[in-house]
Protein backbone atom coordinates (compact mmCIF):
# COMPACT_ATOMS: atom_id res chain seq x y z
CA UNK A 1 0.00 0.00 0.00
CA UNK A 2 2.69 2.71 0.84
CA UNK A 3 4.30 1.73 -2.45
CA UNK A 4 0.98 2.64 -4.45
CA UNK A 5 0.81 5.69 -2.00
CA UNK A 6 4.78 7.20 -3.11
CA UNK A 7 3.88 6.16 -6.88
CA UNK A 8 0.68 8.60 -6.73
CA UNK A 9 2.61 10.96 -5.30
CA UNK A 10 5.49 10.79 -7.45
CA UNK A 11 3.33 10.90 -10.53
CA UNK A 12 1.93 14.25 -9.38
CA UNK A 13 5.17 15.72 -8.93
CA UNK A 14 5.94 14.78 -12.24
CA UNK A 15 2.75 16.17 -13.62
CA UNK A 16 3.78 19.27 -11.59
CA UNK A 17 6.72 19.79 -12.85
CA UNK A 18 5.61 19.63 -16.34
CA UNK A 19 3.03 22.03 -15.87
CA UNK A 20 4.03 25.55 -17.28
CA UNK A 21 2.04 27.68 -14.76
CA UNK A 22 3.89 25.95 -11.79
CA UNK A 23 7.34 26.85 -13.68
CA UNK A 24 7.80 29.48 -10.86
CA UNK A 25 8.22 26.92 -8.01
CA UNK A 26 11.12 24.91 -6.68
CA UNK A 27 11.78 21.11 -7.12
CA UNK A 28 11.51 21.02 -3.22
CA UNK A 29 8.27 23.29 -3.24
CA UNK A 30 6.40 20.77 -5.67
CA UNK A 31 8.10 17.74 -3.68
CA UNK A 32 6.69 19.55 -0.50
CA UNK A 33 3.43 20.34 -1.96
CA UNK A 34 3.09 16.46 -2.27
CA UNK A 35 3.53 15.46 0.63
CA UNK A 36 7.61 14.67 0.75
CA UNK A 37 9.23 16.50 3.16
CA UNK A 38 13.13 15.84 2.27
CA UNK A 39 14.37 17.07 -1.10
CA UNK A 40 17.39 15.10 -1.04
CA UNK A 41 14.86 12.04 -0.70
CA UNK A 42 12.43 12.91 -3.29
CA UNK A 43 15.26 13.41 -5.49
CA UNK A 44 16.42 9.93 -4.70
CA UNK A 45 13.00 7.91 -5.74
CA UNK A 46 12.39 10.04 -8.01
CA UNK A 47 15.15 9.40 -10.19
CA UNK A 48 14.56 5.76 -9.22
CA UNK A 49 11.00 5.68 -10.64
CA UNK A 50 11.94 7.75 -13.69
CA UNK A 51 15.47 7.25 -14.81
CA UNK A 52 16.14 11.45 -14.34
CA UNK A 53 16.68 13.72 -12.64
CA UNK A 54 13.21 16.00 -11.35
CA UNK A 55 14.60 18.74 -12.36
CA UNK A 56 15.45 17.92 -15.70
CA UNK A 57 12.18 16.05 -16.30
CA UNK A 58 11.01 18.05 -18.72
CA UNK A 59 12.02 21.44 -17.69
CA UNK A 60 15.85 21.64 -17.58
CA UNK A 61 15.76 25.52 -16.90
CA UNK A 62 13.50 25.37 -13.89
CA UNK A 63 14.09 28.95 -11.50
CA UNK A 64 14.89 28.54 -7.94
CA UNK A 65 12.16 30.91 -6.77
CA UNK A 66 8.63 30.23 -4.89
CA UNK A 67 7.03 32.94 -6.50
CA UNK A 68 5.14 33.94 -9.09
CA UNK A 69 7.67 36.36 -11.78
CA UNK A 70 7.27 39.80 -11.64
CA UNK A 71 6.24 41.69 -14.28
CA UNK A 72 7.66 45.20 -14.91
CA UNK A 73 4.80 47.78 -15.52
CA UNK A 74 5.91 50.95 -17.07
CA UNK A 75 3.69 54.04 -17.63
CA UNK A 76 4.80 56.20 -20.01
CA UNK A 77 3.19 60.14 -21.13
CA UNK A 78 1.72 59.93 -24.20
CA UNK A 79 1.18 63.47 -24.25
Amino acid sequence: MAGWIRQRRLEACRQDLADPALAYRSVAAIAARRGFTSAAHFSRVFKAAHGAKARNDPAPTRPRFDSPPRVAVYERDIS
